[in-house]
């Protein structure tokens, strides 16, 4: 496998653990605002909706950690690279990563990947016909 393709695996890998570790402090944080809570007021239910506590666990609440990443077409690129990102998804597919991990992985959109691997089962499927008859 190409280093260039092994370093877009370790990013992905890497912005995965990030959001993972971004989860699980928001997770910490509204715990520890749910613990205020019930230490002022004995349980969050009886805690007023405009208390200081309430208003801050609603506000943490709305802001949860999110995971994005870019979802670009063929046609965003170039020709060299459109041709790489092929031979790119189809030897990840070959590693067992599914489509979205594909997509996920080389920036594409996970419609994009399916096709990808689609086509080149099926040019596969025309080579074998062709050999064995």
């Amino acid at each position: 496998m190409s280093r260039l393709l092994e370093n877009k695996i370790a990013h992905y890998l890497w912005v995965v653990k990030q959001h993972k570790q971004a989860n699980k402090n928001y997770y910490h944080e509204i715990l520890a605002l749910v613990h205020c809570c019930d230490d002022r007021y004995q349980s969050i239910r009886k805690a007023p909706d405009n208390s200081p506590e309430m208003l801050a666990l609603q506000r943490r609440r709305a802001q949860p950690p999110e995971l994005h990443f870019p979802e670009r077409t063929i046609s965003d690129l170039p020709q060299w690279e459109a041709l790489e990102v092929h031979q790119e998804a189809v030897e990840l597919y070959y590693r067992g990563y599914d489509s979205a991990t594909i997509g996920h992985i080389l920036g594409l959109k996970t419609q994009i990947c399916r096709n990808i691997i689609y086509e080149y089962q099926n040019q596969i499927d025309r080579d074998n016909k062709k050999v064995n008859s």
